[in-house]
């Protein structure tokens, strides 16, 4: 009979599931105190969970939306806000709860919008009113009617929080990344690093650079902390970073250089390294920015890998250079980031928050400006200039 295998595939999925539950019921009587509550109240199923402070779900979240499942939504609804109230993305144009699997369908045709087969009154320009749509379509005893991720929103973090998130992400890209990507001709970046430029705007460093042969065509990846979009610094324009080679037997960090020419940099006396850059730092502070600009970047371009896809801004603006090869830190992020920027426009408000809290806080994001440390960094410079440099 052709539904015999189907009888004995639910008479197997039976048997398995009264044997997991008599076993249950056996350490229930024998160990009442070592079976989690979750074992009892969800048996053979993961429990649902709602973490609001936990970045890992909250990210695992964003990344189960596609854009061929979720194309061209408002966005009261964008993936950001989905996965803050709890929500991922499970079929085309359609997002499920973990939680309570209460699940939600909206469908877009032309102008107007079908939630669940009805046509919805809400425009696309309703922001508030979609993500209250969210909000009401969980469970009624679903735990994320009531809470949200705000640990990922930088209009809901604090100063000292968004200046210690950019400079994690910093040191990430500081540690991470072997190389940089020019910037497009209309970001401003006076006064401070490319990499900064890039931690104020959400990108981190995705993975660390592999070491050794395997770093050899291995393109060094750039993600936004945000909405997780992902590009390659080898897209773009780009230059190698100057870096500190790793201490060898409890040696302090340092360029390191041939030994005939140690001594000349370790002389004592007024003339020596030491002495002229001291003077010259501690009479010109722009002269201390200048000489840790050099240190940042080789002056040698390197042009975008052929084999990489190179994303280009159709935005009037652009010059046709920019278009091909420079990175502009704000237009590539994804359109619902709140870090997003056309070229015409201002900085939104989350990005230029950030950009405030990190002047006014000044040296947070660099290294240690104390006359030592400033010396110290500038003999690195002169080991470091002193070996590329033609004799």
């Amino acid at each position: 009979s052709p539904r015999a295998p189907i009888a004995m595939e639910l008479a197997t999925s039976a048997k398995a599931a009264v044997g997991g539950a008599v076993e249950l019921v056996r350490r229930l009587l024998e160990e009442p105190d070592e079976v989690p509550y979750e074992e009892v109240a969800f048996p053979g199923t993961r429990p649902p969970i709602c973490r609001p402070t936990n970045l890992e779900d909250y990210r695992g979240r964003i990344q189960s939306f596609r854009e061929w499942w979720w194309f061209c939504k408002p966005l009261g609804i964008s993936p950001i806000r989905c996965a803050q109230r709890g929500w991922q993305n499970v079929a085309r144009d359609v997002i499920e709860c973990p939680c309570c699997v209460a699940q939600v369908k909206v469908v877009r045709d032309g102008d107007a919008f079908f939630v669940d087969g009805e046509k919805s009154e809400l425009q696309a320009e309703a922001t508030e009113a979609w993500a209250a749509l969210l909000l009401k379509s969980h469970g009624p005893f679903c735990p994320w009617r009531s809470h949200e991720v705000l640990v990922a929103d930088p209009m809901q973090l604090l100063d000292a929080e968004l200046i210690e998130a950019v400079a994690a992400r910093l040191e990430g890209l500081r540690d991470g990344l072997a190389h940089q990507p020019l910037l497009a001709s209309n970001v401003d970046a006076s006064g401070i690093s490319t990499l900064e430029v890039l931690a104020r705007a959400g990108w981190e460093c995705a993975e660390p650079r592999p070491s050794g042969p395997a770093a050899e065509g291995t393109a060094e990846l750039l993600r936004c902390s945000m909405c997780l979009r992902t590009v390659a610094v080898q897209s773009f324009e780009h230059q190698a970073l100057l870096r500190r080679q790793e201490p060898d037997d409890g040696d302090s960090a340092e360029v390191k250089e041939p030994a005939a020419k140690a001594p000349r940099l370790d002389e004592a006396g007024e003339g020596s390294a030491k002495a002229v850059v001291h003077k010259l730092v501690a009479g010109s502070s722009s002269l201390q920015k200048l000489v840790e600009a050099l240190g940042q970047a080789s002056p040698e371009v390197l042009p975008p890998w052929k084999s990489l896809w190179t994303p280009r801004p159709r935005l009037s603006g652009f010059t046709q250079e920019d278009q091909e090869k420079r990175f502009d830190p704000y237009l590539l992020h994804r359109f619902y980031c709140p870090m997003y920027c056309r070229v015409d426009e201002d900085l939104p408000i989350a990005a230029t928050r950030i950009v405030q809290c990190c002047a006014v806080e000044g040296s947070a994001l660099t290294e240690p400006q104390s006359m030592e440390s400033a010396v110290a960094r500038a003999e690195e410079i002169l080991r470091q200039l002193d070996i590329l440099l033609p004799k």
